[in-house]
């Protein structure tokens, strides 16, 4: 019945946009377009940092299937391999696989190698790692145009 009505099964996703602080998020919105604007007139390579994990551990989805069955997906135990990267809007790559943990000591290692291969002054917009690592990584140097 919900397929005659257009719906489709699949994963809901999640948002935390309710809990942001929205003065915070506009402040950010305003530094990465003007970092994006120095970058347009050639002042700045601008970078953006994030990091992804992999395992031959598949996650478990939901999918429709017939009374009485289950499907199986088939799974082996692996190390995590993680992968930190730093990419700029005309897609160069900068990554660093990381088997197991990721610590912020971790993250440090990477920005200082990032940070000997530039040449001009350097900004990243990181996600979740930038805020998660901030207390640890007080000793590197920010800029304004660090989010």
């Amino acid at each position: 019945m919900a397929k005659n009505l257009g719906m489709v099964f699949k994963r809901v996703r999640r948002s935390c946009s309710h809990k942001r602080d929205q003065e915070h998020f506009d402040r950010c919105k305003r530094a990465l377009a003007e970092a994006q604007e120095a970058e347009d007139k050639g002042l700045i390579n601008l970078f953006y940092f994030d990091g992804s994990g992999f395992s031959q551990e598949p996650s478990v989805p939901y999918a429709w299937q017939p009374k009485g069955e289950q499907l199986r997906i088939p799974s082996v135990k692996s190390k995590r391999i993680n992968v930190l990267g730093f990419m700029n809007r005309s897609n160069d790559l900068f990554y660093y696989p990381v088997i197991g943990k990721v610590d912020s000591q971790a993250v440090i290692n990477v920005f200082n190698d990032f940070a000997e291969q530039m040449a001009v002054p350097k900004y990243s917009s990181g996600d979740r790692y930038t805020a998660q690592f901030s207390l640890s990584i007080g000793d590197l140097e920010y800029t304004d145009y660090s989010l």
